[in-house]
């Protein structure tokens, strides 16, 4: 069942509970002020869980989840005793490399 606050409920700022896990969707995001409601697959739970509030910056940033993506599959290519997954994971450090590229750039023309 679902449990609604009520206004004054909650000290202003304070967060309620906080949620970890992998953020599955991006409902809303304000840029300016970083409020966003998100879809969370959080730890321990079955379902999405909503999230609302003022993540941690590097939850959105696009260029510190590919680094951290770009890191992963480095690791996997050196790792992996097999050929086709080292491969496979060499390509996708390639193409990251060029993703991270493309978002530099276009960071720096704004």
């Amino acid at each position: 069942m679902n449990k609604r606050a009520k206004p004054g409920q909650f000290e202003r700022g304070a967060p309620i509970e906080t949620l970890a896990g992998t953020v599955e969707r991006v409902t809303f995001h304000n840029a300016k002020t970083g409020f966003c409601v998100l879809k969370v697959q959080a730890r321990g739970k079955r379902d999405l869980v909503p999230g609302v509030g003022q993540p941690p910056r590097e939850v959105l940033n696009p260029v510190a989840r590919l680094q951290e993506f770009r890191t992963l599959q480095h690791a996997a290519a050196a790792m992996s005793q097999d050929s086709v997954v080292a491969r496979t994971a060499e390509q996708l450090v390639r193409a990251t490399d060029l993703a991270l590229q493309e978002l530099l750039t276009r960071s720096r023309r704004q």
